[in-house]
C-alpha cells in the first residue's frame, strides 16, 4: 500500500513538473512575445514620429516653394510687363524717328525740287536775258521771271537784276546752302540710325537677359519639383513601412491572444488534472482497506482473488505512469481517464460489501502455518 502511495505521488509530482515546464515554456514565450510587442509599438511611435516630422517639413517646403514660385510668377509677370513697356517706348522713339526722317526726306525732295525749278528758271533767264543797260529800265521777260518767282515763293526777281557776276555767286551761294543741307540731312540719317542701332543692342541685351533669368528660374522651378517628388517618395515609403509593422504588430497580437487562449486551456486542464489526481489520492487512500477484504468461502481463493485484485491495480498503476510521461495533454488525460476508470470499477467492487461486514477468521492458514 505505501508503494502504491509513492508510486502516485512521485507519478503526481512528475506530472506537476512536466507541466509547471510547459506553463513556464509558454509563460516565457509570452513575455518574449509581449517584449516584442513592446519594441514593434516602440519602434511604431518612432516611425510616426518620423512621419509627423517628414509630413510637417514636406508641407513647409511645399509652402514655401508655393510662396517662392508665386514671387516669381510676380516677378516675371512685372518683367514681362516692364519689356513690353520698353519695347512699346522703343517702338514709339523708332516710330518718331522714322517720321522725322521722312519729314527731312520730304522737306530735301521739295527743296530739290524748288532747286531744280530755279536752275531752269535761271537758265531760261539767263538765255534770254540781253545784257543790262544804263537807263535801267527791265525788260519784259525779266517781269515775267519776277512774277514767276514770286508765285512760287522763291527769291525775289530784285536780285536778278545783277550783272553776271552777281548771278554766279547767288548760285554759288545755292549751292553752297544745298550741299550743307544735304550734308546735315545725312548726318541726321546717321545719327538716326546709330540711335536705332544703340536701341536695338539695348533691346538685344534686355531680352537675353531677361531669358537668362528665365531660364535660371525654370531650373529653380524643376529643382524644387524634383525636391517635392523626392519627398512625396520618401512619405509613401514610411507610409509602406508602418503598415508592414502595423500588419506585424496585428500578427503577433493575433498569436499572442492563441498563446493566451492555449494557456489558459492549459491552465485550465492542469487546474483539472491536480483536482483528479487528488481525487485520484483520496479514492487510492479510501480503496486499499476494501481491496483486501473480500468475503471468501476458503482462504486460498480469497488469497488468489486479491492476488489478481493487486495485480490488475498494478498493471494499470504502470500503465497510467508509462501514459503520462508523455507531454502531451491528450495522452495524459486518457492515461489519467483509465485509471480513474480502473479506480471506479475498484469503487464498484468495493461498494458490494455492506457496511457492517465484518472480516471473518481465516482457520486455514492457521493450520498450515502450524
Amino acid at each position: 500500500m505505501k508503494s502504491k502511495q509513492d508510486a502516485s505521488q512521485s507519478q503526481s509530482s512528475s506530472d506537476r513538473q512536466k507541466w509547471q515546464r510547459v506553463f513556464d515554456a509558454l509563460v516565457g514565450i509570452i513575455n518574449k512575445q509581449q517584449s516584442q510587442l513592446q519594441t514593434l509599438l516602440s519602434e511604431r511611435k518612432l516611425l510616426e514620429d518620423r512621419i509627423r516630422t517628414g509630413h510637417k517639413l514636406y508641407d513647409s517646403d511645399v509652402a514655401f516653394l508655393r510662396e517662392r514660385i508665386s514671387q516669381m510668377k510676380g516677378a516675371l509677370a512685372v518683367q514681362y510687363m516692364m519689356c513690353s513697356l520698353d519695347a512699346r517706348k522703343l517702338d514709339l522713339v523708332v516710330g518718331l524717328k522714322q517720321r522725322e526722317g521722312l519729314l527731312h526726306k520730304l522737306k530735301l525732295d521739295e527743296a530739290e525740287l524748288a532747286l531744280a525749278d530755279f536752275k531752269e528758271c535761271f537758265d531760261v533767264l539767263s538765255a534770254k536775258c540781253p545784257e543790262p543797260k544804263d537807263s535801267g529800265e527791265t525788260p519784259p521777260e525779266i517781269r515775267r521771271s519776277k512774277r514767276r518767282c514770286g508765285e512760287r515763293g522763291q527769291k525775289s526777281a530784285e536780285e536778278l537784276l545783277p550783272p553776271d557776276h552777281s548771278h554766279k555767286v547767288e548760285i554759288e551761294r545755292l549751292k553752297h546752302q544745298f550741299d550743307a543741307l544735304i550734308s546735315e540731312k545725312n548726318n541726321e540719317v546717321s545719327t538716326l540710325m546709330a540711335e536705332k542701332k544703340f536701341v536695338w543692342n539695348q533691346y538685344k541685351l534686355l531680352e537675353t537677359n531677361l531669358n537668362d533669368k528665365l531660364k535660371s528660374q525654370e531650373t529653380e522651378i524643376q529643382l524644387a519639383k524634383e525636391k517635392i517628388s523626392g519627398l512625396l517618395a520618401c512619405m509613401e515609403k514610411l507610409q509602406a513601412s508602418n503598415r508592414d509593422n502595423d500588419e506585424a504588430i496585428v500578427e503577433l497580437k493575433c498569436k499572442i491572444a492563441d498563446k493566451e487562449d492555449l494557456a489558459r486551456k492549459r491552465g485550465d486542464e492542469i487546474v483539472r488534472l491536480t483536482q483528479e489526481l487528488e481525487l485520484l489520492r483520496r479514492t487510492g487512500c479510501s480503496s486499499d482497506m476494501p481491496v483486501l477484504n473480500w468475503c471468501t468461502p476458503s482462504g486460498s481463493t480469497a488469497s488468489s482473488r486479491n492476488r489478481k485484485i493487486s495485480s490488475a491495480n498494478m498493471s494499470k498503476q504502470l500503465t497510467a505512469a508509462q501514459v503520462t510521461n508523455s507531454t502531451k495533454s491528450e495522452k495524459v488525460s486518457r492515461g489519467l481517464r483509465r485509471k480513474s476508470s480502473g479506480i471506479d470499477s475498484g469503487q464498484d467492487t468495493v461498494k458490494l460489501l455492506s457496511s457492517a461486514f465484518r472480516v471473518p477468521k481465516l482457520k486455514t492458514p492457521a493450520k498450515q502455518m502450524r
